[in-house]
């Protein structure tokens, strides 16, 4: 949250997708403490995991249609260390990794950092399983990274035939797929207007077993302070990642992960009030830039926690510029391009308080205002926190 500028109220941070703390998670971290006791006498080591998380994430998966044993998970300190352990066994210098475009600039700094060269595939309009199907095979990519619950940064959600026929064009390839399940819990459609959405099973139950990895977290569904994720896979992949988690650290805290445990036995509520107030939050910030920056093209999303905005001219930058002037930060588009680009988008986060969304459009309305009449210098978002 920002402070104030002279004529508007308090603003929302419309750069950081992940919301406060639901009220559960209190009473699970008192109840975490009553189960401690018992992990003490050990040296709380466990780095694939305490079972009962294991087994809770497990069953999770089962529930949502894709049957899992707790040895086929493995907890991470959040979906980025999971994402990265997974891509560090899986991927080799010089290799081609498959990404969308845009895509979670983390991701494509994992890839970058392990030496390998990101691949490409456009997501604004939609998956296209033809076009998936050609690039894999010219680029003979092995590993692909998606996020087809909740796109991250468009806010699009792959449903429908399309599904089925990503995963099969990825096995038919021999290529691994891993799902970024990050913000999986928030399908927004039924609570912006399409009563009759189903939300899909997770993706490797349309695919072929050991073709999909599943990355998750603890982070959007409950809160980003737990640092808690987890990587689904083949019992032979999740003992290599166990393998290769102990030469960062020798596991998560016990306390946070029991916390975990008690948060996913009530997580069917806290998603259905989570959606409730992220499609809420959502419409706020939708009309509130509607009146603003009419100009402005904002679709609606259909998942997720973040709007994907195409401004009239390729000047993101100094807007973002003009906007941190102002003290609202902002990353542009072209951070989540996997070769740069998009100029003229911005990622605009509805996880703030609602009341706190409409000022903060207002001070962007100015920073764009100012961006038009040349004031300012692009802005250089190479380096900056993207959450």
């Amino acid at each position: 949250v920002w402070p104030a500028a002279p004529g508007t109220g308090r603003a929302a941070d419309l750069s950081t997708a992940s919301p406060g703390a639901p009220p559960e998670l209190h009473a699970a971290l008192v109840a975490a403490l009553a189960d401690l006791p018992r992990l003490l006498p050990g040296s709380g080591y466990v780095s694939a995991g305490l079972p009962e998380l294991r087994a809770a994430v497990a069953r999770r998966y089962t529930d949502r249609g894709l049957p899992t044993a707790p040895e086929e998970v493995v907890v991470t300190g959040g979906a980025s260390q999971g994402i990265g352990l997974t891509l560090a066994t899986l991927v080799r210098p010089g290799d081609r990794v498959l990404l969308e475009d845009p895509s979670w600039p983390l991701t494509m700094d994992a890839v970058r950092g392990l030496g390998a060269r990101p691949v490409g595939l456009p997501v604004e309009d939609g998956w296209d399983p033809t076009a998936l199907r050609s690039l894999v095979r010219r680029s003979r990519a092995a590993v692909a990274v998606l996020l087809p619950d909740a796109q991250n940064p468009t806010g699009r959600l792959l449903h429908g035939p399309a599904r089925g026929q990503l995963a099969a064009a990825l096995a038919d390839a021999g290529c691994v797929t891993v799902v970024d399940e990050t913000l999986a819990d928030l399908d927004l459609r039924a609570e912006l207007g399409d009563p009759a959405a189903v939300t899909p099973p997770p993706f490797g139950a349309v695919g072929r077993r050991g073709a999909v990895v599943h990355v998750g977290s603890a982070s959007k569904t409950f809160w980003g302070g737990l640092r808690i994720g987890w990587v689904r896979a083949e019992r032979s992949l999740v003992a290599r990642l166990v393998a290769a988690r102990t030469a960062q650290d020798f596991g998560g805290p016990p306390l946070e992960q029991l916390a975990t445990v008690h948060l996913l036995d009530q997580v069917d509520a806290v998603v259905r009030r989570r959606r409730v107030e992220s499609a809420g939050r959502c419409r706020v910030l939708h009309e509130a830039l509607a009146t603003h920056l009419p100009e402005w093209s904002v679709p609606l999303p259909e998942a997720g926690l973040s709007l994907w905005c195409r401004l009239p001219a390729p000047i993101a930058g100094a807007v973002a510029a003009q906007s941190r002037a102002r003290g609202l930060p902002l990353p542009t588009g072209t951070r989540f391009g996997v070769d740069g680009g998009h100029l003229s988008r911005l990622r605009l986060a509805f996880a703030g308080p609602a009341d706190q969304l409409e000022p903060a459009v207002a001070r962007l309305a100015e920073a764009w205002r100012a961006a038009l009449t040349g004031a300012g210098d692009q802005d250089d978002v190479a380096d900056y926190r993207i959450v």
